[in-house]
């Protein structure tokens, strides 16, 4: 699972959304919060990704942080981890 620390939601097409990105089948749940952790941002489909908004309007630059939650099974052995971080939106 790779997680990217910065993202630019500028709509040039390019690192314009935030979101882990695997080739795994996982069950997972990822949130954002802002600095005062609240959250901005929640998902359980892997492929969806935030954008960058909150309230319908652009979240200002700057630090947010994240929790992902996965899970799943390798070679018939289940596993599950959860992961802490900082991601930054630069506009």
């Amino acid at each position: 699972i790779f997680i990217p620390n910065a993202f630019s939601p500028n709509g040039d097409g390019q690192n314009d959304v935030f979101k882990a990105v695997t080739d795994c089948n996982l069950n997972y749940t990822l949130q954002v919060f802002n600095k005062w952790g609240a959250i901005v941002f929640a998902t359980t489909d892997i492929f969806e990704g935030w954008d960058g908004t909150f309230e319908n309007k652009n979240a200002p630059g700057g630090a947010y942080s994240y929790k992902i939650f996965y899970s799943g099974s390798l070679n018939g052995v289940p596993f599950e981890e959860t992961i802490r971080g900082t991601t930054r939106i630069f506009r």
